[in-house]
């Protein structure tokens, strides 16, 4: 019984495939399973895979301007070279993705996991990634021009485009607020011991 459902979904994913790549999807895939799939230099412009499972799938060169791949999972895909402008990829897992010299243009990714993607030389100018995780990702020669980087998350494996200033890392504690009381406070004993020394 497992043999034969790995079969038809194996036999359904083929030929979503081989629809994407003739051109004659109605680009309308949301939650469908295309992990490992072969979609390289494909039109999937305007595709909605909200929730879709791309893990590992190679959408290099493909045009996925405007897509909409919410809550998708396309962890370890290799989209090199990818057209990602206006498209939707918040809460989307991005984990080990490969998206060197991907144009990211005016793209949601509100939310993203970006842990250990590869970013060198993406352009992710205009787009927002707020609330974005980037630990260990490599963002070398990256173009984050007016992206808004609001409380991303980061780390020191994070590389970042040279002479880029990355915004103060979102804090989930209080060790700022600890050193600015603290701080307070050595500057009050500091007045008092020189009050009581006149």
């Amino acid at each position: 019984m497992l043999t034969s459902y790995l079969t038809t979904r194996s036999n359904y994913s083929k030929q979503i495939v081989d629809q994407i790549r003739s051109g004659a999807s109605d680009k309308n895939l949301g939650n469908v399973d295309l992990s490992g799939a072969n979609l390289s230099d494909s039109n999937l412009n305007m595709a909605v895979l909200d929730g879709a499972n791309l893990t590992r799938a190679d959408l290099s060169r493909s045009d996925l301007n405007g897509a909409k791949l919410r809550g998708s999972n396309l962890s370890g895909a290799y989209m090199n070279e990818a057209q990602l402008g206006i498209a939707r990829l918040d809460g989307a897992n991005l984990t080990g993705a490969t998206l060197y010299g991907a144009k990211i243009t005016e793209t949601n990714l509100t939310g993203a996991n970006l842990t250990g993607a590869d970013l060198r030389g993406a352009d992710l100018s205009f787009s927002n990634l707020t609330s974005a995780n980037l630990t260990g990702a490599n963002l070398d020669g990256a173009n984050l021009w007016s992206a808004d980087l609001t409380n991303v998350k980061y780390d020191r494996t994070t590389v970042w485009p040279d002479r880029f200033a990355p915004p103060r890392p979102a804090s989930s504690d209080n060790s700022n607020t600890a050193l600015i009381v603290g701080g307070a406070a050595l500057a009050a004993l500091v007045v008092f011991a020189a009050l009581r020394k006149n």
